[in-house]
């Protein structure tokens, strides 16, 4: 039960990361625009996001196992949609629809394990589910990246979907049905209201990099989800029942864990952005080497079972706290190596395989302060608080280090234009990957080609700095609000 758990999440998250891999290609078969090829990669975790609460509540009531096997349906279908997809639209569409089968699925797999699973077995239990997200994503990225390389973009889309349908084999066979045991309110108000608001603001955070944060198209969304937002958590103060109980939030050991997940899924998101970032414009490796590149420094996250162990010695918050020191560290590290390094696979490797042990250990323990905080009828829903967390940090982290890299590198690259061949200028100030195509072998490539690095490095320390902070203003906050006495801690 509890593989089948972790390989259905480790689905979810491979289709996440890994299908970033293949836009390139999609645009070249498929004629589509850089618009386009946006909305492909953000339609499925956009709508995971913005279903995750409403879908946890309604596994809540009607069962998580059946909720798993709709979900394991929809998104089956839909990935082999987007595998023989003949249009950009196609595949939109397709995405869309995946997502929503992911939804159901998502919060089905924690509230499962906690439900089924004794609680002095629960934190290795909540422990392999935590580490299973990230060999997920590491998966699906090599997967992905190698059946670009070997074969076409539509070939590991089937391939997940042939995953998907043993595992809902091995879901309807060997995972038992767990539900709330008393009646669940589905609060159709209140699921409105949070689908629309987590759905703008994720829609805005993630369009704000590619076309302005002042842009019509990412401050109207913006605007509508703070709206829907604030009327969400005004009705569910006032419903009897309500779909999210939002004074969680307020509650120390709840809102604080939540905190910890959204940083760090914020620091491990934005990492695997510069990442791709670093080893393809300044080593020039192809997507595939780039992909191979992450894994040695992601092994940090073999650190993820240790986590409920030393919580239960040290307890939670300080175990959070120094996972988060180390975490901030790395990133500080990341950025004195590119300064003595600029031109190194290990000034990316060690800073990262820093920050990638203290995510790991950290990943665990508000994962289960979430779901200790609420009762088991609630499960389904504290298991999507938990998932959305990870969801919108995505959104985030990805926005933050991308508008950090790009302000940045522009800077760097604009107080050298005089330096690059005439016609580059333009190109370099756009991308990095259109400036390094345009330089090629032509005159006066070397030393463009050295702009253009280094201003990818100026951005990639620049936004580093960034994460260091946010991760290391987090740890103070958890330090000083997280319960010093929580399960042990």
């Amino acid at each position: 039960m509890i593989a089948t758990c972790c390989a259905s999440i480790a689905v979810i998250m491979g289709l996440t990361a890994g299908a970033i891999a293949v836009v390139p290609d999609i645009g070249r078969d498929l004629g589509a625009d850089q618009s386009a090829l946006q909305w492909a990669t953000d339609a499925f975790p956009l709508v995971v996001a913005a279903f995750l609460l409403p879908a946890g509540a309604l596994l809540d009531r009607w069962g998580r196992r059946l909720g798993m096997l709709v979900g394991l349906i929809i998104l089956t279908l839909a990935v082999l949609w987007t595998g023989v997809a003949g249009s950009i639209e196609a595949v939109i569409v397709s995405r869309c629809v995946a997502g929503a089968g992911a939804a159901l699925l998502f919060p089905g797999t924690l509230a499962t394990i906690t439900a089924a699973i004794p609680p002095e077995r629960r934190p290795v239990a909540v422990g392999l589910w935590a580490i299973s997200v990230i060999i997920g994503a590491v998966a699906g990225l090599l997967i992905f990246s190698v059946g670009v390389q070997y074969f076409s973009w539509q070939v590991p889309f089937l391939v997940f979907a042939g995953v998907s349908a043993v595992l809902f084999v091995l879901t309807f066979f060997g995972v038992p049905e767990t539900k709330a045991e008393h009646a669940v309110s589905l609060d159709p108000v209140g699921a409105l209201a949070s689908i629309g608001a987590v759905g703008c603001l994720t829609f805005a955070v993630t369009e704000g990099p590619t076309h302005g944060w002042l842009a019509a198209l990412t401050v109207g969304p913006a605007l509508a989800g703070t709206v829907l937002l604030i009327a969400f958590v005004r009705w569910e103060l006032r419903h009897p029942s309500p779909l999210l109980d939002v004074r969680l939030l307020a509650d120390r050991t709840f809102g604080t864990a939540s905190l910890a997940l959204f940083v760090m899924f914020f620091a491990h998101f934005a990492l695997f952005f510069l990442s791709i970032q670093y080893q393809g414009y300044v080593l020039g490796y192809s997507t595939l080497k780039n992909s191979l590149g992450v894994v040695p420094p992601v092994l940090g996250y073999a650190l993820t079972p240790l986590g409920p162990w030393l919580a239960r010695r040290i307890g939670r918050r300080r175990l959070i706290v120094g996972a988060m020191a180390l975490t901030s560290i790395g990133a500080l590290v990341a950025i004195l190596m590119a300064v003595a390094w600029p031109q190194s696979y290990w000034t990316f490797a060690v800073g990262a395989a820093l920050m990638w042990g203290g995510i790991g250990l950290a990943m665990a323990p508000p994962t289960e302060m979430i779901i200790e905080a609420v009762p088991p009828s609630k499960h389904g829903v504290a298991s999507a608080v938990n998932d959305l967390a990870r969801e919108l940090s995505a959104a985030v982290g990805i926005a933050v280090a991308g508008s950090a890299f790009n302000t940045a590198y522009r800077a760097s690259v604009g107080d050298h234009l005089r330096d690059l061949p005439d016609g580059v200028a333009d190109t370099a100030l756009r991308s990095p990957a259109r400036a390094l195509e345009a330089l090629g072998g032509g005159p006066g490539a070397g030393r463009g080609i050295e702009i253009v690095r280094d201003a990818v490095v100026a951005g990639w320390m620049w936004s580093f700095a960034i994460v260091s902070a946010v991760v290391l203003a987090g740890g103070v906050v958890i330090a000083i609000r997280a319960p010093r006495a929580d399960g042990g801690a």
